[in-house]
């Protein structure tokens, strides 16, 4: 019986000490800190713009008549005061001289709107001409950021299927927003030199704004809990959770406007859930690799 008794006590001596020995067995968790450090940051605006010819003329008859020949077809280059077309007034009481439709401008023809043989108005528009090669930067602005993007801003204008980045300033925008879209339209100067633009391509202009050093830190270190914003903390081996005020996000990495100073010592992931307080075992980002 004496035995008996002997091996019980042991055998819970045993169960009493083994979580016991397991809770001290445990370690803390891992994090990976970094150090809070300020970054260049800026706001982007960017805008779809469209690239017109500069010169892109309307060609009207001077009179109504009969379009009796045409000296020109789509496409084809023409100077200034080239004949384009002659339009014949055909009244059978009077007889006038045939009308000479020359070019106002030097370009390329456009559109052709008659045909031979057809009939035109006194005003009716014939053609147009464009000069391809002279191109003119055009974006409509929100009225929200017209206090952003003002006359002497620079930015750049991307193309689609072109590698090739132009350098653009604001020239100014219309004095006037439009009611039905709620934009102003702006003017852009190409300062590029030597670059070709096609009208009509597709791109876009990009502008940096709002320049500054400021810290900014991972999305993934910001902690949510309700409606309060936190960042995990280093204090002497103990994690420490502060509120935080954040700023724009972009690119994975949000601004800290408040809360975070330089040379703070922050958690930006952990092994396993960090209460307030809780002793953690500390690496550098780069141990992690």
């Amino acid at each position: 019986m004496y035995a008996l008794i002997v091996i019980l006590l042991t055998i819970g001596q045993i169960f009493i000490a083994w979580p016991i020995q397991a809770e001290s067995d445990k370690k803390d968790p891992v994090v990976y800190v970094q150090t809070a450090t300020k970054t260049s940051l800026f706001d982007v605006h960017t805008f779809p713009a469209r690239i017109l010819p500069k010169i892109d003329a309307a060609v009207l008859s001077e009179g109504q008549g009969l379009i009796r020949k045409i000296y020109v077809s789509l496409g084809q280059e023409v100077q200034k005061n080239e004949v384009l077309a002659i339009v014949e007034n055909t009244d059978p009481v009077y007889r006038y001289q045939p009308i000479k439709i020359k070019a106002p401008v030097r370009g390329v023809v456009s559109t052709l709107e008659v045909t031979e043989g057809g009939l035109v108005s006194k005003g009716g528009k014939i053609l147009s001409i464009m000069d391809p090669y002279q191109v003119r930067v055009l974006i409509e602005v929100a009225s929200g950021d017209l206090s952003t993007i003002k006359r002497g801003l620079k930015g750049t204008l991307e193309v689609n299927h072109q590698e090739a980045v132009v350098e653009v300033e604001v020239l100014g925008p219309a004095p006037f927003v439009d009611p039905a879209t709620g934009t102003s339209t702006c003017e852009l100067k190409i300062l590029t030199p030597a670059v070709r633009l096609r009208p009509g391509l597709l791109s876009k202009v990009i502008f940096k704004t709002n320049q500054r050093n400021s810290v900014s830190i991972p999305e993934h270190a910001i902690v949510y809990k309700g409606k309060k914003t936190l960042i995990r903390l280093i204090d002497k081996d103990l994690s420490k959770y502060i509120d935080i005020n954040l700023g724009q996000k972009r690119n994975g990495t949000v601004e800290v406007i408040d809360g975070l100073k330089v040379g703070d010592i922050y958690i930006e992931r952990a092994s396993d859930f960090i209460a307030d307080g809780q002793k953690v075992q500390v690496k550098r980002k780069k141990e992690s690799s």
